[in-house]
């Protein structure tokens, strides 16, 4: 047997077996935590659908303006669920919250690519929030609203 195929067979069998591991230990570790896991992901869940609970009932006494402002508020930066939470609490604020005039102004349409791309990071900057990916998070969902909010008015011809 050639020498270079016989260094390729012993690295690829190196690299199975090493795969091998890699995938027995990780199934190992799942199984001994999943009771962990399971409460972890249940904790989660309900911490995210608390904060769109928060986001609704704000969203009954505000406009998609104050949703906006409430939601960078709660963009703090710190916690597992700094990004995710206040994007969250945005969404569900907007399906409550009425329309504010001029909400969506600015906001790039949905042909504009790349100021699609860099609207949100271009907001939060000018929010003083410059790498706060709750802020991000948000921003990009107001930018969909807004593009979704455009779509539906060019579809009704208004």
């Amino acid at each position: 047997m050639n020498s270079n195929l016989r260094v390729c067979l012993i690295v690829a069998s190196v690299m199975a077996f090493l795969l091998g591991l890699v995938v027995i230990g990780s199934g190992t570790l799942v199984y001994l935590n999943w009771d962990k896991i399971k409460t972890g992901v249940h904790t989660i869940a309900e911490h995210m659908e608390k904060r769109a609970d928060e986001g609704r009932e704000f969203g009954e006494s505000s406009n998609e303006q104050g949703c906006l402002d409430e939601s960078l508020k709660r963009a703090d930066g710190t916690g597992a669920f700094s990004a995710l939470a206040p994007s969250i609490f945005f969404k569900a604020c907007l399906e409550k919250a009425p329309a504010a005039n001029g909400f969506c102004e600015g906001t790039p349409d949905a042909t504009q690519f790349l100021a699609l791309a860099t609207w949100p990071q271009g907001q939060c900057a000018e929010a003083g929030m410059p790498n706060n990916q709750g802020c991000l998070q948000v921003m990009q969902a107001k930018l969909e609203h807004c593009v979704k909010q455009r779509a539906v008015q060019n579809s009704s011809g208004q």
